[in-house]
């Protein structure tokens, strides 16, 4: 027998061995081909997870801003009440003062003293239109603001882009 002829054990063998090892390399394709899916699986798993966290933070920002802008406006009508309540009325007293501290002077014939009255009365009128103004622009701006807060559409402040 010449010994670089095959036997037929020897080829059963390597057929055995080649078989062996083609199946265990169609087991690994098949792993592989698994892992890759799992792979894309858990991406896009990710991907909508981070999608979800996204909006979920545009919705809070949003949610944040409407609050801090619902704060303001209400310290803003707050300002405006104890502005007409406490500086309003204080002003109007000092103009009734003065009106009648202007006429008391006329009626004793102090015609310097009624001067410098209308004068005061003058100043003081003057504040208090500008009290007024400033408490009807911080009301109008409440109300403009309000106004908008009810529109659904109208965002305060833009978030940030997400990704």
């Amino acid at each position: 027998i010449d010994s670089h002829v095959p036997s037929d054990l020897s080829i059963i063998i390597l057929m055995v061995l080649q078989t062996v090892l083609g199946f265990a390399a169609g087991m690994l394709c098949a792993r592989c081909a698994n892992l890759a899916r799992e792979v894309r699986r858990l991406q896009d798993s990710r991907r909508d997870q981070i999608r979800r966290l996204c909006s979920q933070i545009t919705e809070n920002d949003e949610d944040r801003a409407l609050a801090v802008r619902t704060a303001t406006l209400a310290e803003r009508t707050r300002i405006a009440r104890e502005i007409h309540d406490n500086v309003g009325h204080m002003l109007t007293r000092a103009i009734m003062q003065t009106e009648a501290a202007h006429v008391v002077a006329q009626v004793a014939g102090q015609e310097q003293s009624a001067q410098r009255f209308c004068e005061i009365h003058d100043t003081v009128s003057e504040a208090m239109t500008l009290v007024r103004k400033a408490v009807h622009d911080l009301k109008d701006e409440v109300r403009i603001s309000l106004r908008r807060l009810r529109r659904p559409h109208t965002a305060w402040t833009a978030p940030a882009p997400c990704g």
